[in-house]
């Protein structure tokens, strides 16, 4: 666990600049949007910008998943870390959790963001009433989404690294197995619509994503 721990902290502060700037970066458009909806601006053309905001905002840690394992090979830092006396489970998991917190502290902002927009507003850029009317998401739900999230990032992982480990054109075969595993989830999920098999995703998909960090990878 101290291993772990100490690459999480590393990879933190490898990390800290630019994620520091992209949550800068929004908190500064919300920022803008929120002078607008003051200024009497359209309310459309604000729920359009919203739109926007919040597809970048979260398209960002999506980009990230990839390229957080592309910045080890323009690093040259593959073969060290590869090389450190830890399981290399960790380091799955660390670059997992890092991308999982860049999630939550985007969905966080967003949702801080939206309820400011809403209240200068005076409650005119969307309807709150059937939100509120919605009953609390039980904790089965909340999981769903938290493994979902997951089993995205894990899928994100194992597409690149299989690119990685063929190599050639590992661009191209990266996103192909993206599209195609997600393809084959959410056709299986919407035959069997269950917890277990959200969680059997995760397990099959960090577990691609260790045995080609493991096994299958050549370092340059």
């Amino acid at each position: 666990m101290r291993a772990c721990k100490r690459l999480l902290l590393a990879e933190l502060r490898n990390r800290q600049y630019v994620f520091l700037l992209t949550i800068g970066a929004i908190i500064l458009l919300h920022s803008v949007v929120i002078s607008l909806i003051i200024q009497s601006v359209d309310i459309d053309l604000i729920r359009w910008i919203d739109i926007g905001l919040i597809s970048i905002a979260f398209f960002i840690p999506f980009l990230r998943t990839f390229t957080i394992w592309q910045d080890e090979w323009k690093r040259k830092s593959i073969q060290r870390l590869l090389t450190l006396p830890t399981s290399r489970i960790y380091l799955v998991i660390v670059k997992y959790v890092v991308i999982f917190l860049e999630v939550l502290t985007i969905l966080i902002l967003t949702i801080l963001a939206m309820w400011i927009q809403w209240h200068v507003s005076n409650g005119l850029l969307f309807r709150v009433e059937p939100i509120l009317a919605m009953e609390w998401m039980s904790i089965g739900q909340i999981l769903n989404i938290l493994l979902s999230i997951t089993s995205l990032i894990f899928i994100c992982f194992m597409s690149y690294l299989f690119g990685r480990s063929i190599n050639r054109f590992y661009l191209q075969i990266t996103f192909i197995t993206v599209f195609l595993s997600l393809l084959v989830s959410i056709t299986i999920y919407s035959i069997v619509p269950h917890f277990l098999t959200i969680l059997v995703f995760v397990l099959t998909y960090f577990s691609f994503s260790y045995c080609l960090l493991d096994n299958k990878m050549s370092v340059e």
